[in-house]
């Protein structure tokens, strides 16, 4: 066994014997086995529990019968623990009262005599009862949490009920005539008042009413609680004096309680207060314990959870040149091939030639000798006008053949080079060093940025949440972020108090951000504050082909931004929607690794311009902040956008060119701060190209309502409505502000 278990087991071996001995004097039943089962089910060690309730209950009351008593209570305890490892379940508590309830089955039989003594037996039942719960209550904080963690206040009732018993076996308890509860009250009071001073009294008045229900006296009553007094008082000023002044009380309430003290009672007393000789590094080191602990704990799980956050981030990079590299395997470029150098020629040299009806009536099919002359040129790497054969005889443009036969044989070889990797890769590198420069440089500011602690409010939120009834194993508050890191027990942690309870600390409204499950039965839960707006999306499309080349996302990239971003890709149909699909994926992954916008358009625009095909998108993007209210405007080849407000409306003009055509583009970027019921609208080409700023108020002042799913099916019915004949894809994406009001 281990020192902790051992320690573990002599704290038992002590609260069971006097609770035995609390039976003994009250003739209650099953206290002590209800403690032991009580221990079993806060995951004690089965030894630890069962051991010292055995050897003391047999000890202390030398009974045969009992005995056969306490052996049905450890055959139940056992019967619990061999239907727990076999089943692997964990131990449910009505379980336990159910063993408690049958361990008592051989008391009714054997210490049966009349109605009445069925009636106390059965009050011992329901009390043994009861006192497993309180003991269940009682010692989970200190078997499962730990004593570092502050108690609930329904903790430290069960506590204050688990010492009523002890104090009546401690006042039972003499040793030659001398008691010992007072050595034991003063030793626990002096300890305390070095600990925790708060619960001094507590202790005082709960150990001295089962001490005063053995000796049917209100001395030990009164002295306690005087006791407990006293040494609230003088705590602060010398422990020397705190511990003379608790003997100079003692005796002069013993003297006018009594009438007179004998040295038998004050021995005991004596010796308690020689505790203040204890050196104080012994009691500061203990008080340090669950503070150090505590801080800790929560240093290493909020290091953890900023490594967690630097590695999404990262995943988040990673994810977006995944998508690039995805794009840039899509394309299937197709090899120049023998029938594309005929046809090249055949458009450039034969078609406009005059001896051309010559050379066909002469030679035939002209495609033929210039398939065979190219071949030749494939296989060789070069043509000359000896590998003509035929056409040597009657071409009068032979030499521009063999000549551009070459120069497609050139280029083919070139791009075979380009394609092997090297040169491409070279290129790559070298366009995107910037690019990947800026978004290290921002990845290190990121993770270089200092953390401030708020310890008070830390303390506040345990000790609230306490009150509640919520045990909050672990709080912290850091960054500009507002956010509250909390780690509590799973059966807590859907509770509405918690809530509530964050809300009233801080002065804010909070909501539920993240929530993840811990270990040892915790859940880590991320709270902040409520947004101060919210917005309310409707979004309609309309395609010119069966598939819309207009794409769109609403998504949250932060826990108080929305992205709503439009891109209208070239052209339309399907390749439109996935150069627009791949390129707002990638949009939205930098967004959420937390990179500001002129880094992000700048690194995307270089990624999209090693693309060989001209394939581009014009993106419109509104960042909502639903702190502050504040929206960003941001245009790289986007149309316009209008912003409807009581004081009227405005236009959001675009610019830039579109995201892809050159590597140094940057995006257009305009802010502007909403109130509630401002109107946002992102429209594509081919609204924009029909609808103008007074088409849009009319349409709007046409509504009688304010919904914007209505008023994007409104904008893009009358786009429909004023087609010239070409028709592109159109889209419409409302946004409206509303006030939250939660906050």
């Amino acid at each position: 066994m281990t020192k902790k278990n051992v320690l573990s087991m002599l704290c038992y071996t002590l609260f069971t014997a006097l609770l035995c001995l609390a039976e003994k004097v009250s003739g209650i039943k099953g206290i002590a086995l209800a403690f032991c089962i009580a221990l079993v089910f806060c995951k004690e060690n089965l030894i630890s529990a069962i051991l010292p309730y055995a050897v003391c209950s047999a000890l202390l009351h030398f009974d045969l019968w009992y005995c056969i008593c306490v052996a049905s209570g450890v055959l139940c305890v056992l019967f619990l623990a061999l239907i727990h490892y076999k089943a692997n379940k964990k131990y449910r508590l009505w379980a336990n009262l159910v063993a408690i309830t049958v361990s008592h089955i051989p008391i009714f039989i054997l210490y049966y005599t009349d109605i009445k003594s069925i009636v106390i037996m059965s009050v011992g039942v329901i009390l043994s009862l009861i006192f497993h719960y309180v003991c269940v209550v009682s010692f989970y904080p200190v078997t499962v949490r730990g004593l570092k963690y502050r108690l609930s206040p329904k903790e430290l009732s069960c506590v204050a009920i688990f010492v009523i018993p002890l104090g009546a076996g401690l006042n039972s308890f003499d040793i030659y005539g001398v008691k010992l509860f007072f050595f034991g009250l003063i030793l626990c009071l002096l300890f305390l008042s070095a600990l925790d001073a708060n619960k001094i009294l507590g202790l005082a008045i709960a150990s001295s009413i089962g001490a005063s229900l053995v000796s049917g006296s209100p001395f030990e009553a009164c002295c306690a609680v005087i006791l407990g007094g006293t040494i609230c008082i003088l705590r602060n000023v010398n422990k020397y004096v705190c511990g003379g002044g608790t003997l100079l009380v003692y005796c002069a309430t013993a003297w006018f309680f009594k009438t007179g003290i004998s040295l038998f009672d004050i021995i005991p007393v004596v010796v308690a207060c020689l505790s203040v000789f204890v050196p104080d590094k012994a009691f500061n080191k203990l008080k340090g314990y669950r503070q150090s602990y505590q801080g800790k704990f929560a240093l290493r799980t909020m290091l953890n959870r900023d490594r967690a956050e630097v590695s999404k981030k990262l995943k988040s990079i990673s994810s977006a040149f995944r998508r690039m590299e995805t794009l840039l395997e899509s394309e299937q470029v197709a090899e120049i091939g023998a029938d594309d150098i005929v046809g090249r020629i055949c458009e450039v040299c034969c078609r406009n030639c005059g001896k051309f009806a010559v050379c066909r009536e002469k030679i035939g099919d002209m495609r033929v000798p210039l398939k065979k002359l190219a071949l030749r040129g494939l296989e060789n790497g070069r043509v000359s006008v000896l590998d003509a054969d035929a056409l040597g005889a009657v071409c009068i443009k032979l030499p521009k053949i063999v000549n551009m036969t070459n120069e497609c044989i050139r280029d083919l070889i070139y791009k075979k080079e380009r394609r092997s990797g090297i040169e491409q890769g070279r290129e790559m590198v070298v366009s995107n060093l910037d690019g990947t420069a800026d978004l290290l440089d921002e990845l290190a500011a990121s993770v270089s940025t200092g953390f401030g602690f708020d310890v008070d409010m830390e303390k506040k939120i345990i000790e609230e949440l306490g009150y509640a009834n919520i045990i909050a194993g672990d709080v912290a508050i850091y960054g500009d972020s507002e956010k509250i890191n909390l780690s509590v027990r799973e059966c807590d942690a859907k509770k509405p108090e918690l809530r509530r309870v964050l809300s009233e600390v801080t002065g804010t409204g909070m909501r539920e951000a993240e929530r993840e499950r811990g270990v040892n039965g915790t859940v880590n839960l991320v709270f902040c504050p409520n947004p101060n707006y919210g917005v309310l999306y409707g979004e309609k499309s309309e395609s010119k082909e069966n598939v819309c080349g207009d794409t769109r996302q609403a998504v949250r990239i932060a826990n108080d931004k929305l992205m709503f971003i439009l891109s209208d890709g070239m052209g339309t149909g399907n390749e439109a929607r996935f150069t627009g699909l791949n390129t707002i994926a990638l949009i939205e992954t930098f967004y959420k690794a937390g990179f500001t916008h002129k880094t992000i358009f700048s690194c995307v625009s270089k990624l999209l311009a090693l693309r060989t095909k001209e394939s581009f998108s014009a993106l419109d993007v509104a960042i909502m902040d639903t702190k502050t209210g504040e929206i960003d405007f941001i245009k790289q080849g986007g149309r316009e956008s209008y912003l409807f407000s009581k004081n009227g409306v405005e236009v959001i003009e675009g610019g830039s060119l579109p995201l892809g055509i050159i590597e140094g583009g940057e995006p257009r970027i305009e802010r502007r701060r909403l109130i509630e019921n401002d109107l946002v609208i992102l429209i594509s080409d081919g609204v924009a190209d029909r609808l103008n700023s007074a088409d849009m108020t009319e349409i709007l002042s046409g509504l009688n309502t304010l919904n914007p799913q209505v008023i994007s099916d409104k904008i893009v019915e009358n786009a429909k409505n004023k087609t010239d004949g070409h028709v592109d894809d159109m889209t419409a994406m409302a946004l409206r502000v509303v006030r939250n009001t939660c906050a």
